[in-house]
Order: structure tokens, then C-alpha cells, then sequence
């Protein structure tokens, strides 16, 4: 049995890339579940904190799940684990070792100004001091780390006096054969008579679903706009929701664990979030030969190749979103269908991925 284990505060489903690790043997996984999967699964009571009971109870069951498996190697995924796990690993168990994966900056990084960023910082300069790897999403990550902490990032931390190490790793979707066979089809959803506009993902304002909405209340003439995700929690974008949809604007499709068949009859995917580590939706997008719209943002515009797989949109409006659109609509179908998924075959191959991270983890066992 594997001495990894994998740290997350949600659920997986078994086509995420992180429980495709623990299928092939690479590690195991700690989550919340309540489903009998088997030994590659640890359940814990972890969640994502909507509250400050739930931050501690998630912290309290981190530390148990610590001292449960002293001297395993830990790897920490979302903002708050990777800050906080390295810490509470080397407290309760010195001989762990720990990789991080920096998925996004999170909300913080949104204004690196602010006193709270300030914190954030600190914080993440401990947790680094305690960690023995570091995983990148993205280009744009790794630079503001390798800037903001030199020492730690030094030209010779990668050697046997320091094994310190790092890296960018892009991630994959399990995608089935069948449905990548299946992925030159029209785009348009059944009985759709305008082309499909599509925005997969949580609705919240730094995953620019107000932009969303906006682009869709000034163009649902020409186009079917469709959110498939969970309902907003903030109030405001709950009614904003409700107006567009009691006024013909768009349609909220809600939460759906396989987006494959409406990615499929969608012309694009919009994503218009400030800031990404890396999108799951583009990938699922590229995979089925769907082309992406979104802002010149960390996260997003490197997975864009503009004009090619797609646009980016230099003004972070609906308006540029618009203009965006309105490029697509100029180029063939087959186009962008080729070109996303050759994208796909080059950046986000299953096996690549799995290689890469057993070289990882054989560092530590």
C-alpha cells in the first residue's frame, strides 16, 4: 500500500485525475465521503469551510489524520491545506514528508495589496520552510513564487545536499474512448435553434459568472446562453439569476456530474474567472474539440491559444467577451475542433501525468 497520501476537502469522482493517482497504485486518499470505494480511500471529515466551526472541525481532523500516519509523505491540494498542511505535518509527524500542489492563489491573490495578502504570505513562507515539494498548475504561479520566495527557490535547492524540488505538471480528465471518438457533432442542443454559449463551474463573482451574465443579457438574441453548476450562495446573484432566467435571457441547466454532452452541443466555453490555476473546464472542453473564451488572466490565457484554440480578451468586460464571440462565429467549426484537440493530446496526457508524478513520489518512499 502506497505511504502517499493525497489531501482534499471535497468529494472526487472517480474520473478526477487525483483518484486516477490512487487507482494506479500511486497513493491513497483522504476526503469526505460517506460511499465504499476501497483501502485507496481514507474518509475524513475535511470540508471546504463555509464557516468558522467548519474550519476548525476540518483542522482537527487534518491533525488526527497526521498523527494516525506519522512518517507518510502528505501532498496537500486547495489554498488552505497547502498553507496550513505542511505546518501541522511537521508538529505532529517530523518524519513526513510533504508535497504541495499550488492549484490557484485563491481569492486573496486577487488584490496582492491588500493587509490580508500580506498575511497570506507569511503564512505561506512557513509552510514552505516545512515543504519537500512543490507542484505548479501553471507558469504564472511559479513565477510569483519563484520572486516572492528566492531563497527557498535557489538555482541549486534541486540537489542531494537540499532535496527541495519543484515543478509545473498539468493535470488530465478521464475521458472515455467512446466519447472521444464521438466528438465532431452539431452544436446546438436539442430543438436549439440559436448556437449554445456555455459557463461550467461554480457561480461566484471571482469565476466572473457576473460578467456571464451580463454578455448573456445583451446577446441572447443571437445565442442559447446555459450555466450548468450549483446555485450562487451570494443573495444578490441568486435574484440577478432568477430576473435572466424568468426573462428568457438564459437557462440554468444546475449541477450535473458528466458536462460531456452539453460541452458537446455547445459552440464555446466562456470563462471568465480573474484568476485560474488550471481549469478543469478547458480541458474538458479541448477534449471534445470545444474551443474556450476567456480573460488575459493568470490561469487562463496560457491554456488559451488565441485564435487558435480560441480568444482571449484583453478588456476584462462582457463587452470583450462579446467581441470574442463574435471572432468565433468567423471561423469554421472543424477549425477550432482540430486545434483543441491536438492542444489536448499535447498538454494533457493521463500518462505523461502519471509518470511524472511516481518520479515524484518514489523521492520520498
Amino acid at each position: 500500500m502506497s505511504n502517499v497520501i493525497v489531501v482534499v476537502n471535497k468529494e472526487l469522482e472517480l474520473r478526477d485525475y487525483r483518484m486516477q493517482m490512487a487507482l494506479n497504485g500511486l497513493c491513497r486518499i483522504a476526503m469526505p465521503t460517506s460511499k465504499e470505494y476501497g483501502d485507496f480511500i481514507i474518509p475524513v471529515r475535511l470540508t471546504g469551510g463555509v464557516s468558522f466551526s467548519e474550519d476548525i472541525t476540518g483542522l482537527y481532523d487534518l491533525v488526527r489524520l497526521i498523527l494516525r500516519n506519522r512518517g507518510a509523505c502528505f501532498h496537500f491540494f486547495s489554498s488552505k491545506y497547502y498553507v496550513l498542511g505542511p505546518i501541522l505535518s511537521k508538529i505532529f509527524s517530523r518524519a513526513s514528508k510533504v508535497v504541495i500542489t499550488v492549484n490557484g492563489l485563491g481569492r486573496l491573490a486577487l488584490n496582492q495589496d491588500s493587509f490580508l495578502f500580506s498575511i497570506f504570505k507569511k503564512l505561506l513562507g512557513l509552510s514552505l520552510r516545512n515543504t519537500d515539494y512543490v507542484i505548479f498548475q501553471n507558469e504564472s504561479d511559479q513565477s510569483f513564487f519563484l520572486k516572492s520566495f528566492k531563497k527557498k527557490f535557489s538555482p541549486d535547492s534541486d540537489s542531494d545536499n537540499n532535496p527541495f524540488g519543484y515543478s509545473v505538471i498539468y493535470s488530465f480528465v478521464k475521458t472515455e474512448k467512446e466519447q472521444l471518438n464521438n466528438y465532431f457533432i452539431d452544436a446546438s442542443f436539442d430543438g436549439a435553434s440559436k448556437p449554445i454559449v456555455l459557463y461550467v463551474g461554480r457561480q461566484v463573482l471571482d469565476k466572473g459568472i457576473d460578467k456571464f451574465y451580463d454578455l448573456a443579457n445583451v446577446a441572447f438574441d443571437d445565442y442559447d446562453f446555459h450555466i450548468i453548476g450549483e446555485a450562487p450562495v451570494d443573495s444578490k446573484l441568486k435574484v440577478r439569476l432568477e430576473q435572466l432566467i424568468n426573462q428568457g435571457v438564459l437557462t440554468w441547466d444546475g449541477y450535473c456530474s458528466n458536462v460531456y454532452p452539453h460541452i458537446d452541443k455547445a459552440l464555446c466555453v466562456i470563462v471568465p474567472s480573474d484568476r485560474e490555476g488550471l481549469p478543469r473546464v478547458i480541458i474538458e472542453a479541448y477534449s471534445r474539440g470545444k474551443p474556450v473564451i476567456g480573460f488575459d488572466v493568470p490561469g487562463v490565457s496560457e491554456f488559451i491559444v488565441n485564435g487558435v484554440t480560441g480568444y482571449i480578451s484583453n478588456e476584462k468586460t462582457h463587452e470583450g467577451l462579446l467581441e470574442c464571440l463574435k471572432k468565433l462565429n468567423s471561423k469554421e467549426e472543424r477549425f477550432f475542433k482540430e486545434n483543441t484537440r491536438v492542444y489536448f493530446e499535447e498538454n494533457f496526457s493521463e500518462l505523461k501525468f502519471l509518470h511524472k508524478m511516481e518520479k515524484i513520489y518514489s523521492r520520498f518512499r
